[in-house]
């Protein structure tokens, strides 16, 4: 109980003072631009590298909007279109007609303007018994720490609700990330698993 108005304000002002140093003091969120809140699944090397050529020129970049993520369109998919395609030894295949440069390339270019870069890992659950995905967490690390990219979004929206599940899934991820990097380097994990939209999202299976 506040014996005076006084007393109250100076208080709340100091509350608000150590809840500001407080977060100073602290990591800030990731914070940047996703392609999916916008473009979806329409996606190419120019509409990465000129957004983050926006970004840089307009300032975002210099207030703490470093991170630039790509998300689903990037990959090319199997003939059937029900998961993404691997090549002969298990590697995701990106889309070459949407980046030509190359994913390396692009990334290593959106990377020289001071941002960091997060790719998308497709998750599909099995088709007629075979797994495209499940399976292939040490492959898709590997493969997304080799182009440049420091993280990574796992989008596992269709896949089991079962909190043991998802525990396992998240250990193998980091069972992945940690031999790629070698524990040498910091890889930011993101899994959108089966809360990350409304539960009226379609998608949710």
């Amino acid at each position: 109980i506040f014996r005076s108005n006084m007393a109250f304000k100076t208080f709340l002002l100091t509350t608000l003072l150590v809840a500001v140093k407080s977060t100073k003091d602290t990591m800030k969120p990731p914070m940047g631009w996703s392609s999916w809140n916008y473009y979806h699944e329409l996606i190419s090397e120019n509409v990465l590298v000129s957004t983050a050529r926006a970004m840089q020129q307009r300032g975002l970049l210099s207030v703490g909007y470093n991170r630039v993520n790509i998300d689903a369109g990037w990959e090319s998919r199997r003939n059937d279109h029900r998961g993404p395609l691997r090549n002969s030894s298990g590697f995701l295949v990106p889309n070459s007609t949407l980046f030509p440069s190359g994913l390396p390339t692009m990334i290593a270019e959106i990377k020289s303007m001071g941002f960091q870069f997060g790719m998308y890992a497709p998750m599909t659950p099995p088709i007629g018994g075979e797994n495209l995905t499940i399976g292939y967490e040490d492959k898709d690390a590997l493969f997304f720490y080799s182009i440049g990219a420091n993280w990574v979004k796992v989008d596992a929206l269709k896949m089991p609700t079962d909190p043991s599940w998802t525990e396992q899934e998240v250990l193998r991820w980091r069972h992945g990330i940690d031999k790629a990097t070698e524990n040498k380097t910091f890889f930011f994990f993101s899994n959108c698993h089966c809360g990350c939209m409304s539960k009226s999202d379609m998608r949710r299976g």
